[in-house]
């Protein structure tokens, strides 16, 4: 059973039923149980509606405003940039510059968190000391030196082969924090995405 249409569609309002799937709409469980079929009409505009809304939040203009809800952060502190010759001139005029330290990420939606932390919200300790146990294992062929250094030195050096730790990478080479913002040049889900650090005034 049919319940009467009350969407008002257009072809801008199409390209975003394109993307809705049959399950966000219907309990199929339900419905193949009652052995009917309801399409509720009220909760496809509900989806058109939010889609409208999260695209019209990563909008040019919204941006900073958007970045600043979601990270915390000042809006005037949060700088749209699409052209490397922009990058390159807001890297200049850092001041003092020796003082900075950057982080590139390709989605600016995803938080600031270690890639240990990413899979274990608690224990990671143990996790650690099983994952570093395993590296240390197989990296002792090629470098016996491996077994001398400190906790911190494997984990430092572990995760440029994709040991999970505790640590974020940050640089002084902002150049290469653009790279691993952009690098996958396929990607389009959300924007990328530069952390910029004044490293002395954080640590004191």
């Amino acid at each position: 059973m049919l319940k009467e249409p009350e969407i008002n569609s257009n072809k801008y309002e199409l390209e975003y039923l394109k993307d809705i799937k049959i399950e966000e709409i219907i309990d199929l469980e339900q419905e193949l149980d009652d052995g009917k079929l309801i399409l509720d009409y009220s909760k496809i505009n509900n989806l058109v509606n939010r889609r409208k809304e999260e695209e019209e939040k990563w909008k040019e203009y919204n941006i900073p405003h958007t970045l600043s809800e979601m990270l915390g952060i000042n809006k005037d502190e949060i700088i749209y940039i699409n052209k490397l010759s922009e990058y390159i001139d807001f890297v200049s005029k850092l001041e003092p510059a020796e003082n900075y330290v950057s982080r590139g990420q390709k989605n600016c939606t995803n938080k600031l968190i270690p890639s240990l932390h990413r899979r274990y919200t608690k224990d990671f300790e143990i996790y650690a000391d099983k994952y570093e146990s395993a590296f240390k294992q197989k990296i002792v062929f090629y470098d016996r030196d491996i077994i001398g250094k400190s906790k911190e030195a494997l984990r430092a050096e572990g995760q440029h082969f994709g040991l999970p730790t505790e640590y974020l990478d940050f640089t002084e080479a902002h150049l290469i924090s653009l790279l691993f913002a952009i690098e996958d040049y396929e990607y389009k889900e959300h924007h990328s995405i530069v952390y910029f650090i004044d490293a002395l005034s954080y640590n004191d």
